[in-house]
């Protein structure tokens, strides 16, 4: 469940561990031959807490167990459907622990609609989803889904240029994947990040920068821009 938050994980694990339990006490149930201490359902004999007996103790007991794992398969489960729902028809908007790059490639098509002109190009080493909900143009900036001109900019390591000569006014990616593989834009061009989301999956943010022109200050900044945030698991190129 690598990506998964502390609770869904601890959910997950205590449903396990409910089930397992859930065997145990009816084994118990089964061995006393408890299975009648109860005659009643959902009370026990009539009552929310049933009487001391041993048999009426015993499968009470394993109802309650039943009762907090099937509490816990549902949660599970529910958000299972969530996650699904999202990717058929888009309608769910949660922030969890199923938020994928995918996920936060969407919001962030949905947030360039509402809040940058629809005539505005967008740069991306990702471009799949963003391109296809974006309505501005967006380049993609790996030479994959581009023609072949880029291909020499790519060579030489000078997107930077390629960036400028295109006017592409904004760049849209996971926060690491610009000092990974273009550290150059940001030693040569002048950004200004407008838009940052969490993105827990990877342990890092998908970020969206304003391209404001040719950077005036000493090359090197890249360094400082790329602290802390190198250590990030970015899905596989």
């Amino acid at each position: 469940m690598t990506g998964t938050s502390p609770g869904f994980r601890i959910a997950a694990l205590s449903s396990a561990l409910a089930a397992w339990a859930l065997v145990a006490v009816g084994g118990i149930v089964r061995v006393t031959e408890s299975g009648l201490g109860c005659p009643d359902w959902p009370l026990c004999d009539g009552r929310a807490v049933p009487r001391g007996e041993k048999t009426a103790m015993l499968e009470y007991s394993h109802r309650a167990v039943a009762f907090v794992v099937s509490a816990l398969v549902l949660l599970v489960a529910g958000s299972a459907v969530q996650t699904a729902r999202f990717y058929w028809d888009g309608s769910v908007q949660s922030r969890d622990w199923h938020r994928s790059f995918n996920d936060e490639m969407y919001d962030a098509a949905k947030w360039l609609e509402s809040n940058v002109p629809e005539d505005a190009v967008v740069g991306s080493w990702n471009s799949g989803i963003l391109g296809f909900y974006a309505r501005q143009p967006v380049v993609n900036l790996d030479g994959i889904l581009n023609d072949y001109e880029i291909l020499p900019y790519l060579e030489r390591r000078e997107i930077a240029k390629y960036i400028e000569r295109e006017d592409i006014r904004y760049l849209s990616e996971a926060e690491p994947l610009l000092c990974r593989i273009a550290p150059e834009v940001l030693s040569e061009l002048e950004l200004k990040k407008i838009y940052s989301s969490p993105l827990p999956l990877f342990r890092t943010k998908y970020v969206i920068y304003e391209v404001l022109g040719p950077r005036r200050a000493p090359a090197g900044d890249e360094t400082v821009a790329c602290r802390g945030v190198e250590s990030a698991t970015l899905p596989p190129r």
